[in-house]
């Protein structure tokens, strides 16, 4: 499983890490550039708010784990209803696994009991009785 596990990861990094490593080491005097974001509001107040200089890495890595984090709590009451299911789910399986368990236990302690040779009939003998009664009836009508 190890091994399958450590070639699923590399596969991972030859396909989509690789790739995105490669096209950042080409645009990296983009990457490495630094820019300040401006808040500029003249209405009710006027406020003038600059950030400190930050690499745009800085901004891309910053709104990807944002979007991770937005969607994380978007997916989480998702996630507690699905958790909830399973253990009831898991709780059905114990209580009809002990129910199996009473009935097994209880056919081996029940004794089997035999049908007497009267009430077995053969099979012959029930399809002749049949044909007798089709036979009467029709002699009636």
């Amino acid at each position: 499983m190890t091994k399958l596990k450590a070639s699923l990861w590399l596969l991972f990094l030859i396909l989509v890490a690789a790739p995105i490593a490669y096209t950042g080491y080409l645009n990296q005097d983009y990457f490495l550039q630094t820019n300040s974001l401006s808040l500029l509001l003249e209405k009710p107040v006027s406020i003038d708010y600059s950030t400190p200089e930050i690499t745009n890495l800085g901004y891309w890595v910053g709104c990807i784990v944002l979007t991770w984090l937005i969607v994380s709590i978007v997916r989480l009451p998702k996630f507690f209803r699905t958790r909830k299911t399973i253990k009831l789910l898991e709780e059905q399986v114990a209580s009809q696994k002990l129910e199996i368990a009473q009935l097994l236990e209880g056919q081996k302690t029940a004794p089997t009991e035999q049908p007497s040779t009267e009430d077995q009939t053969q099979p012959e003998d029930t399809a002749i009785s049949n044909e007798a009664a089709v036979a009467a009836e029709k002699a009636t009508l």
